[in-house]
């Protein structure tokens, strides 16, 4: 990506800022409306974009064996293969045939991890493999800043507290991020997750690994897991599950093959960069349209109150008008009394000067 492009791009602590604050709202969001959450959601649309730019900034370019390009959805692979109770979630990606790039994958694993509430448990996870990290990321990143990294994760922990409803299937998300809720998938269209609530992880574990080692014990995260194996066993159905296994055993590199075998690695990563751009600056358009219909909406609300204003500021001045020709109704009365009392007086002066004399 060149230079004039990059300096346009948001600083690393700007999205990591829009990151919480969209987190903030999905959670007001959850708890005003008390349903879950649904690809409806723009504030949740606007939150994958913003996790996705942190996930691929500062990326090391990486090739598979047989030449496609890794992404962020192999950073989950390598840092997640030995969280046993984890690998249904990657078999289940893997399994979307759907899905034809790294992008999709990665972006469907996010989805997935939404559903079942597994986002911060597999980023503080991955993340702790200090070796993985350096592999992947250059010293720019995010997830090379121990502090950045334990701030951001515990962030995603408050996500929790969040149900998401989203559709497994039905979704081009090669391409992008979904940006409606398919009525089709709710009404039997298409595969669905069962939604049910999962546990409240511990934070002080958070803050202790990720601040206190440099390589992380996963004890906490296997341990948490394993409590909802039983739940997450129930989630799939036995043909799901079959192909799931039959799925499993197709190596990463072989479905590389299939998608990227003819395809150069560095037009890959320009395209993904593209893509990323294009969807921060959608989003930013899409907050700044929000902001703009808020203003529209002051003005109206302003001009009403100056109308009613103007209207009072004019009546009045019509019973200030009205006041003041009484007054000099008033006061012309008044005078011509006066007048008269004093004609009057004059009359009945003479009178007796006359009766005198």
């Amino acid at each position: 990506m060149s230079a004039s492009t990059l300096s346009k791009l948001p600083s690393v602590q700007k999205i990591i800022e829009d990151v919480k604050e969209c987190v903030d709202q999905l959670k007001t969001e959850y708890n005003d409306f008390h349903r879950p959450l649904t690809d409806d959601s723009k504030v949740l649309q606007r939150f994958c974009v913003k996790l996705e730019f942190l996930l691929r900034h500062e990326q090391l370019e990486r090739s598979s064996f047989l030449g496609g390009r890794k992404d962020y959805w192999n950073f989950f692979i390598e840092g997640l293969n030995s969280m046993k109770k984890i690998s249904d979630g990657i078999k289940f990606v893997k399994s979307q045939s759907e899905l034809k790039t790294n992008t999709g994958r990665g972006r469907g694993f996010i989805r997935f991890c939404l559903v079942y509430q597994r986002l911060a448990d597999c980023l503080q996870h991955c993340t702790s493999n200090t070796k993985l990290v350096s592999q992947s990321y250059r010293p720019g990143s995010v997830w090379r800043n121990p502090s950045q990294t334990a701030y951001l994760v515990s962030i995603l922990y408050d996500l929790n507290d969040v149900v998401f409803d989203l559709g497994a299937h039905g979704y081009d998300l090669d391409n992008g991020w979904p940006t409606f809720s398919r009525s089709d998938l709710a009404s039997g269209g298409g595969q669905k997750w069962n939604i049910s609530f999962s546990r409240t992880s511990s934070m002080s574990s958070l803050q202790t690994s990720m601040l206190n080692s440099s390589h992380m014990n996963s004890s906490f995260v296997d341990s948490e897991i394993r409590e909802s194996d039983e739940v997450m066993g129930r989630r799939y159905s036995p043909s799901l599950v079959s192909n799931l296994d039959t799925q499993s055993m197709l190596d990463e590199d072989q479905a590389d093959s299939v998608h990227y075998g003819d395809t150069i690695s560095v037009l890959n990563t320009q395209l993904a960069e593209a893509k990323t751009e294009k969807d921060i600056l959608s989003a930013e358009v899409g907050e700044l349209k929000a902001q703009l219909d808020e203003m529209r909406s002051s003005d109206v609300t302003k001009q009403t109150l100056i109308d009613s204003l103007e209207q009072r500021v004019s009546e009045s001045e019509q019973r200030n008008n009205k006041l003041v020709d009484n007054l000099n109704q008033l006061a012309l009365e008044s005078n011509n009394s006066a007048a008269n009392q004093v004609e009057q007086m004059t009359r009945y002066q003479e009178a007796c000067v006359d009766a005198v004399s």
